[in-house]
């Protein structure tokens, strides 16, 4: 079997479950591990995978996600000083980041308006199964403007999206941010100006924070 069937055998939750087609890039692609779960983290540190913890909203707090790039980082070290973290690629440190749900407006409050009435039409297609089906997990209303001030949504101009998310890069320690830019009921138009203002103003202000901690390495 070889090392990349190995690394995608991991990911059938653990089973030992050969793959019969080659991946002909080589080094094989990185790999990725999207994760809740505090308890995989040690295992994908080990391993060498990029992780994406928590998933926007719904995402654990920045204290806790910090605790967890500590534990990642740690047990990475220590498995590639031991040539064990083979599921990374030879040379490049992993990632280890947050997902989170944008929306960059000219000001702050018309990005809030615009993301509090398509957040509110997101979290009712999010939870529709649930509700559908009697689960109370979502049975609750979401505060959208307390995600926003728990930098779990981040929403505003573009001087205040920059400073969300360096807020979140340094109190979470992450190196990586991956970003939704479209949800809900969001006009396209709104999205591609979003996506835009984080391109052009919101990533170089970023850079110029901590460009140390997101950069490539």
């Amino acid at each position: 079997m070889s090392e990349l069937t190995k690394a995608f055998s991991i990911l059938a939750l653990g089973c030992p479950v050969e793959l019969h087609v080659p991946v002909h890039q080589r080094p094989h692609p990185p790999l990725w591990y999207p994760t809740s779960n505090p308890a995989s983290i040690p295992r994908l540190g080990e391993q060498g995978y990029n992780v994406l913890f928590g998933f926007g909203f719904v995402s654990p707090a920045l204290d806790v996600v910090r605790e967890q790039s500590r534990t990642f980082f740690h047990r990475y070290r220590a498995s590639e000083a031991r040539g064990g973290a083979r599921c990374g690629l030879p040379g490049r440190r992993p990632r280890f980041g947050v997902m989170r749900h944008v929306l960059v407006a000219p000001t702050d409050e018309e990005a809030i308006d615009i993301g509090r009435a398509a957040f509110a039409d997101h979290y009712a297609s999010f939870t529709h199964l649930w509700r559908l089906h009697g689960s109370d997990r979502f049975s609750t209303p979401v505060d959208f403007d307390q995600l926003v001030v728990e930098r779990k949504v981040l929403v505003g101009s573009p001087e205040s999206v920059s400073a969300q998310v360096v807020e979140a890069v340094t109190t979470g320690e992450v190196n990586y941010l991956a970003g939704a830019f479209a949800w809900g009921s969001m006009d396209v138009d709104v999205a591609l100006r979003s996506l835009r203002l984080f391109r052009d103003e919101v990533i170089p202000a970023v850079h110029r924070n901590v460009s140390s901690a997101i950069a490539p390495t």
